[in-house]
């Protein structure tokens, strides 16, 4: 079932509605929009509600919607498609590597392809990963005569050299940790995919805030009260771009960060996922026959009630099942692939 998302003047919340029911209220829009397509809250799993549509939202200057003695009530937000907004996705990733923007975050569950459009869209662009840059021996320009120190002086030069126009940091991050990579790709788009820790408060907040901030120069500091305890300035110039890819829900960003960057929520019901998928099909397990991801595709779509985890990573797994030849059944198999999720 379809529900609406309308904001409601007099409670000051929006309110996620059901066949003229009220199922749940608060003052973000996108929090309903996620526990809709998260499925967890006991009013949405009773009402059977599968997708959420924004129709109304907080006044805000344009056109309003009034009640019958003239009070503004709403006015009306422009809805786009899922597919859209991943076209406006791809437009900001231009952007950012562009340097006309200097941060976006792409929020969205995980397994909807936020990371594969990121790096798609900048293989598209000719950029070059600095993780796969590796120097050659030419580069080094290592002698018979050089010991073992002055090989790893030249070793340690040429790994500092500006190779590479983006890099992607993944997993835990120290706030320590997070000002040396701001330091070492000061000129670089660092993609933090799922690197969570660096938006959850302490140090990193404030190593962050400056990074991103909206002044020409950006002064990163990072001050200890020991003298000489690592290799790095107490301060930089930071000339880079950064990109969050997460599964966290926008509102649960610092509002802090959230203000410095442009945004991209990517979350979907589940009727959304299985209409992105379709979309992009063509392109999926590129070495898997087209009818047997249609088939894969499709006994998703009529089972999606069995699962939450309708996201690319089960399609895979469906399409493998679909293409062995040594499978008896594969529907049936598939099914049960899907229960056991």
């Amino acid at each position: 079932m379809k529900a609406q998302i309308l904001w409601d003047a007099k409670r000051e919340k929006y309110v996620l509605v059901a066949n003229g029911k009220n199922l749940v209220a608060s003052k973000s829009d996108g929090y309903l929009t996620y526990l809709v397509a998260q499925q967890k809250h006991s009013a949405i799993l009773k009402a059977k509600v599968t997708e959420a549509e924004l129709v109304t939202t907080k006044p805000n200057g344009g056109i309003q919607i009034t009640d019958s003695q003239g009070t503004p009530v709403a006015s009306v937000a422009p809805s786009y498609n899922i597919n859209e907004r991943f076209d406006f996705l791809e437009q900001l990733i231009t952007m950012v590597m562009n340097g006309s923007a200097k941060s976006l975050v792409i929020s969205g569950e995980g397994g909807v392809g936020k990371t594969y459009s990121v790096l798609q869209t900048l293989r598209k662009a000719g950029k070059v990963d600095y993780n796969t840059v590796m120097p050659t021996i030419e580069d080094l320009n290592v002698v018979p005569d050089d010991d073992e120190p002055v090989i790893e002086e030249k070793v340690y030069a040429q790994i500092n050299q500006s190779k590479g126009d983006y890099v992607v940091i993944k997993g835990h991050s120290s706030d320590a940790s997070l000002y040396r990579i701001l330091f070492e790709h000061r000129d670089r788009t660092i993609i933090f995919d799922d690197c969570d820790s660096v938006l959850k408060g302490g140090s990193s907040l404030d190593l962050l805030k400056a990074a991103l901030d909206s002044y020409d120069d950006r002064w990163v500091h990072w001050r200890t009260e020991k003298a000489g305890d690592t290799d790095l300035p107490s301060c930089f110039k930071f000339n880079g771009m950064i990109i969050f890819v997460t599964n966290l829900p926008l509102h649960r960003i610092d509002e802090a960060v959230r203000t410095r960057c442009f945004k991209v929520d990517l979350s979907m019901t589940k009727p959304q996922r299985i209409e992105r998928m379709r979309a992009v099909l063509e392109h999926v397990m590129p070495d898997a026959e087209l009818e047997h991801k249609v088939d894969a595709l499709d006994l998703l779509e009529q089972n999606m009630h069995l699962t939450n985890d309708i996201n690319f990573r089960t399609l895979m797994n469906l399409i493998m099942i679909r293409r062995d030849p040594s499978v008896a059944d594969w529907q049936k198999l598939a099914i049960y692939a899907l229960i056991e999720q």
